[in-house]
């Protein structure tokens, strides 16, 4: 869970290849791959989290999108333009060579390169190559553009690759130094040669070499039973009350009797054992630590899993059942947004049914800054290490993202089914910061201790309000918050009140329904934002609509 590492893919037709691609070569714990699109990268907003931005195609021919892809470079970006087809991202039209294709329908030549030594297996490449010539006769621009003020007269030009038979050259590197932006322009088809060795050692090489990109593999991860933990009469029951085999859409979930194997754990298959002890989570710790009355008081723990999310997913299971993981595969943020969660992280999803006419009942957007609360609140000395919660459900320390928060809910008759899902990261060493590394070495806590205290928190908050304690909870928050615009003096933010449609507004606080009060400077009104449908990027002082 982390202020991640992401490399953005855009291109409209071959997106999904391409993505899948970069799966299968960079280090599987460090980046989040997204697509966007021209009008996502247009608006901005996404530059400081962008470790790599993967251009394919056309480029739009407006004039807004070169200049914000230049400015992305000039202070520090990195950029692969992977077969782009425009200006200056592929051959200028004084120095294109339209080299003999040996299929016209696709426009693919099989060639052999030569970068570093002549490899003898061809690789797919565009039918427009560069012409062949020396560093300084490449595309003009880029040098200048890469530079920033600490590394003026330091970036270079080079050819990677030429074409072995013809001295065409099908791959250009730029640097511009120690910080300036990095931009790979090649010509190879590499979604033409995905399952070929010598195509995926040279996009791994340029990934690694040229743009800094950890292509680090390791083994692929194993899929791990699950263990209910509990006392004996609450598992009892628990098992006497549902189903022995919980089919979801995306998980089938199997309660295993004692002395049976039991399916083996697959991405879609979930064993879960009612005997037994796992060894990477402390029982121990964690009901030593968990002071709640239902929240917590069975778990189900496992060391990997694609979602713990997925078990709550399309059924009730039971009130305060929560399902810890050591690690996810697929972990879920709001919108499309993907949660790294490597090993080290604490992952867990609770189940809490809510009556409708309670007062949490009655603003239910509230859950979530609740749930983001706990986890702060968990920890004894949070201002001391400036542990925040961001609205409406991120968990950053100084200024750096170390959690979130998903939540999901559904009606069954009068009661919302809600499924929290928290992810913090507690002592992995990448891609991001951790809690322990801020908390010393007599604080650190482990996976186990962090999830018993943070389900405490929350059931505590959960009462409170119900006890007419809701004012106490909303200055809570307000004191412990890292709140939107606070860089200014005076907390303006734009917050976009139609589409692209924007109001400079000043941040107020949060309301009784957990909603982000605003007003606008110029008009005095009073607008409240919907957490649910809009989303907040703190770099730029800006709330936008989701789309």
């Amino acid at each position: 869970i982390t202020q991640q590492k992401n490399i953005s893919v855009s291109d409209p037709k071959n997106r999904g290849e391409i993505t899948e691609l970069l799966k299968s070569v960079v280090a599987i714990d460090r980046y989040a791959i997204y697509v966007t699109d021209w009008d996502e990268v247009n608006a901005g907003g996404w530059e400081a989290q962008t470790e790599l931005l993967v251009l394919s195609g056309e480029v739009p021919k407006s004039v807004e999108y070169i200049p914000k892809l230049l400015q992305f470079l000039g202070t520090g970006g990195r950029l692969f333009a992977w077969g782009c087809e425009s200006l200056p991202f592929g051959p200028t039209e004084s120095n294109a060579m339209e080299v003999e294709n040996g299929d016209s329908a696709t426009e693919k030549k099989r060639s052999v390169l030569k970068y570093g030594s002549v490899h003898t297996n061809p690789i797919s490449v565009m039918k427009t190559l560069w012409g062949p010539g020396k560093a300084s006769d490449l595309p003009s621009g880029f040098p200048g553009i890469l530079e920033t003020t600490g590394s003026k007269g330091n970036s270079t030009a080079s050819v990677y690759a030429t074409v072995k038979e013809t001295n065409e050259i099908a791959i250009i590197n730029y640097n511009g130094g120690d910080h300036g932006g990095r931009a790979v322009l090649s010509r190879v088809r590499f979604e033409d040669s995905k399952d070929e060795e010598s195509s995926l050692a040279l996009l791994t090489n340029l990934l690694s070499e040229s743009l800094g990109i950890d292509c680090t593999r390791s083994k692929a991860p194993e899929f791990t039973v699950g263990y209910l933990l509990g006392d004996d009469d609450n598992i009892k029951n628990f098992l006497a009350d549902i189903s022995p085999v919980i089919q979801h859409s995306n998980l089938t979930i199997e309660f295993v009797p004692a002395g049976i194997e039991g399916s083996r754990p697959s991405r879609d298959r979930f064993p879960v054992k009612s005997l037994g002890n796992p060894v990477n989570f402390s029982a121990g710790d964690y009901f030593k630590n968990l002071t709640t009355k239902d929240l917590g008081r069975l778990v189900i723990y496992t060391d990997l899993i694609a979602s713990t999310m997925n078990v709550f997913e399309d059924q009730s299971l039971k009130h305060g059942l929560v399902v810890v993981a050591n690690r996810q595969t697929q972990g879920k943020g709001r919108g499309n947004n993907v949660w790294l969660s490597p090993e080290g992280s604490a992952c867990f999803t609770v189940q809490v049914n809510v009556v409708l006419d309670s007062q949490l009942g009655k603003r239910l957007p509230l859950i979530q800054l609740i749930a983001a609360m706990s986890v702060v609140l968990a920890i004894p000395n949070h201002q001391e290490i400036d542990l925040r919660m961001k609205w409406p459900n991120d968990i950053y320390i100084g200024g750096q993202k170390v959690g979130g928060v998903l939540v999901k809910s559904r009606l069954q008759g009068n009661i919302a089914i809600v499924s929290i899902g928290i992810g913090v990261n507690v002592s992995n060493k990448h891609p991001s910061v951790c809690l322990n590394s801020f908390l010393g070495e007599e604080n650190k806590l482990t996976q186990a201790t962090l999830v018993a205290k943070c389900l405490s928190q929350m059931e505590a908050l959960l009462e409170k309000i119900e006890s007419g304690g809701l004012d106490e909870i909303i200055n809570s928050y307000t004191e412990n918050w890292l709140k939107a615009g606070q860089e200014n003096t005076d907390g303006v933010v734009r917050v976009e009140v139609s589409k692209e449609n924007y109001a400079e507004c000043r941040v107020e606080g949060i309301d009784e329904t957990g909603f982000l009060r605003v007003v606008d400077i110029n008009s005095g009104k009073v607008l409240s934002v919907h957490p649910d449908g809009n989303s907040f990027d703190i770099t730029n002082k800006l709330i936008a609509i989701k789309t």
